[in-house]
């Protein structure tokens, strides 16, 4: 096979998509040409049909091109050379009526330019009234993405001259092939250059590729590794079988171009594993590829266990038949774990087959409702894409629960970062890639919520936290705990696209209060519910208001969990102010823990960051939270100290006491239940305070 250098010797392939890197990778391209010319522009055969594409001027004629007039000329519509090789220019012609021979002089010239330079290439000169092929132009050496060509007449009469047919401008789009140990033009195919796998090719291996367009023959097999991409331009078809085609967990099958309808042909298998759950967990899936029954993606798991997402209700709702139920491409889906699955949180290892989704994916929807969806792509996709293409207001919400949990069933997503529902190594927060399978909430703002090729971009990571390395926020993140495990977080973002208003896209709601737990959340003006908020520029004035509200009474822990920008490495100091006790709490140094009794406190913390000096003097006994766990009564004096502890039934009579305490908590233990009772609380300040409880 002939090997040809092509004029395009140094190529930096880059994609800048949302200021995110899709890819960067330097080629030297070197080709070889397996097949033959294929039109670059369509061929011409007439006028009429080519009026839109072709500039005429002075030109006739019905069934050919006719230049009769000295300012007769055609010219081409603009055409990439540069993802051609060896293009060409042939064309048929013959005279029109009968003159001198200056009359059927054909000048034919290319531009580089758009046309605002020409360059004459030759001239033919047809000798018969018969249409016959004239020699071709080698154009070869002209590049670029805005190259023309002009046909044009000097004859001074306006009824003799030329008449033109069969006209084709081709290119060679180069090819190479993988034989399972080396490519045949040495260096591997780029965005220009069609790759054909014939053997066994594995990207840890072998390496990363990109490729205008990607064949698997018969005797071929791809696996695209963990941590590896593989990019194509245009369509993917794989001829052997989908155990032969493997896109690996966390490995990336992306293709560039955005196209109106998926032109893959061919299954494929793409692996998924999930972060560690436990047997009757749910994952909320979305599937990579066509034609993936529920039932048979998940056999173990209980037929009555998946579920898709109703807007009207807000409910999740059975499917009724998984069995025989395709995923819906850029649906959501509900899906329990199999029924086998260990009690001890382990990965989930799942398995799609089917054809590759590629292409515009437009999910139906009623306006302004929250619809289960997902990344429809063998390959992450962009969550900010995402949301500017769709013009949403609301954040994305992420499932990520252990079964009975207290804590919010969703994580949360916007512009700004996101935010995790889970305490521990399983947290999950979200990040701007949306990983492959992953399903997520999205609220509409049209009837339709669309996916496009070009939202995906390589990212490797698993749904663990990750820094999104953002040049332009400085964000914190706060985590409000409890020792039974109760757990909110947080995020404040500092942006320059924020403001102190409530932003779209940036500021998002917590998706649901949760009913038996506990949370934090920031407030913007009157709405006290945001789990994320985005402000303006920095100032170390600024003061943000949170909301703690719980269903549960008990001992708390707000920490700065992870900073960055102008907050890393305690750049900046981060307060919380307890306006309660009147107490400020640097972060930076330490949590700040308290207890609380059931309810909603709008206005008890603050962020700073200033040290202000308070004007508090000793310590009283102002912040007791008395509160019942089975036959215990927990009394919690903040930064006080206790001295005694006396509980009294509404009779008066002494059930119990606490004496020399001298701490700051005491627990009681009061056996009765269902009555009410007085807890009287002694300061080692002689204080007295006395609290009613029902027991």
């Amino acid at each position: 096979m002939k090997i040809i250098i092509m004029k395009k010797s140094l190529q930096l392939i880059s994609n800048d998509l949302f200021g995110k890197k899709v890819f960067t990778a330097l080629l030297f391209v070197i080709s070889a040409f397996s097949y033959g010319q294929v039109d670059i522009t369509p061929e011409r055969v007439n006028v009429a049909g080519f009026s839109s594409t072709w500039t005429d001027t002075d030109v006739t004629g019905t069934s050919d091109i006719r230049l009769l007039k000295s300012t007769s000329n055609t010219v081409s519509p603009a055409m990439d050379f540069d993802s051609y090789n060896s293009e060409m220019l042939s064309f048929k012609a013959k005279k029109q009526g009968s003159g001198a021979a200056a009359e059927f002089v054909i000048t034919v010239s290319i531009s580089e330019d758009n046309g605002s330079t020409w360059t004459v290439l030759g001239t033919r000169t047809p000798t018969s009234t018969i249409a016959l092929a004239q020699a071709s132009f080698d154009i070869s050496a002209y590049n670029g993405t805005e190259v023309k060509v002009k046909f044009s007449v000097a004859g001074t009469s306006d009824t003799v001259g030329v008449a033109i047919d069969n006209l084709r401008i081709t290119g060679v789009l180069p090819t190479c092939t993988w034989d399972g140990s080396s490519w045949s033009n040495v260096v591997g195919p780029d965005d220009f250059t069609e790759a054909t796998i014939n053997g066994a090719y594995t990207t840890d291996s072998d390496g990363e590729f990109i490729a205008k367009k990607l064949t698997v023959t018969s005797s071929g097999s791809l696996t695209i590794s963990a941590g590896t991409n593989v990019y194509v331009f245009e369509e993917v078809i794989n001829n052997a079988t989908a155990a032969n085609f493997v896109v690996e967990s966390n490995g990336n099958l992306l293709q560039i171009n955005d196209v109106p309808v998926n032109v893959n042909v061919g299954n494929i298998t793409v692996n998924r594993v999930t972060s560690p759950l436990k047997r009757l967990d749910y994952v909320l899936w979305s599937s990579p590829v066509e034609y993936q029954y529920l039932q048979s993606f998940s056999p173990s798991t209980l037929p009555n266990r998946f579920y898709t997402y109703d807007s009207a209700s807000d409910i999740y709702v059975a499917v009724a038949s998984p069995s025989t139920t395709y995923f819906e491409k850029g649906n959501g889906y509900l899906v329990r774990t199999p029924d086998n699955h260990p009690t001890v949180p382990t990965i989930w290892s799942s398995v799609f087959t089917g054809f590759p989704n590629s292409g515009n994916i437009s999910m139906p929807v009623t306006a302004n409702t929250y619809n289960a969806v997902g990344n429809p792509y063998p390959s992450t996709l962009d969550a900010d894409g995402f949301i500017y293409e769709n013009s949403l207001v609301e954040a994305l919400y992420f499932w990520r629960k252990d079964n009975g949990a207290a804590n919010p069933s969703y994580a949360t997503y916007t512009l700004a970062g996101g935010t995790a529902n889970t305490a521990g190594g399983s947290a999950l927060i979200p990040t701007y890639a949306i990983q492959v399978g992953q399903g997520f909430i999205a609220k509409s703002t049209s009837t339709n919520l669309n996916f496009t090729n070009s939202m995906r971009v390589a990212d490797n990571d698993d749904l663990f936290f990750k820094s999104n390395n953002s040049t332009d926020k400085s964000r914190l993140w706060l985590d409000l705990t409890t020792p039974t495990g109760l757990f909110c977080q947080t995020l404040i973002a500092y942006m320059p696209t924020a403001t102190s208003g409530i932003d779209n896209g940036i500021d998002g709601r917590i998706f649901s209060q949760p009913a038996n737990g506990a949370t934090l959340t920031s407030i913007i003006g009157s709405e006290s519910s945001f789990v994320i908020q985005g402000k303006g520029i920095f100032v170390d004035t600024d003061v943000v208001p949170l909301a703690f509200k719980t269903a549960v009474a008990g001992n708390f822990t707000i920490s700065l969990s992870n900073v960055d920008g102008l907050f890393a490495n305690n750049a900046q100091a981060v307060f919380l102010k307890d306006n309660l006790t009147n107490t400020i709490t640097n972060l930076n140094n330490g949590d700040y823990t308290f207890a609380a009794a059931i309810g909603d406190f709008l206005n008890r913390f603050e962020i700073v960051y200033q040290n202000t000096v308070l004007n508090v003097k000793d310590y009283v006994l102002n912040d007791v939270v008395v509160y019942a766990t089975n036959s215990d009564v927990i009394v919690n004096a903040g930064q006080s100290v206790i001295d005694q502890v006396r509980i009294f039934d509404l009779r008066g009579r002494l059930l119990t006491e606490m004496l020399n305490v001298n701490a700051s908590e005491a627990t009681l233990n009061v056996s009765s239940t269902n009555q009410i009772v007085l807890v009287q609380i002694t300061g080692q300040d002689g204080a007295v305070v006395t609290k009613k409880l029902i027991k």
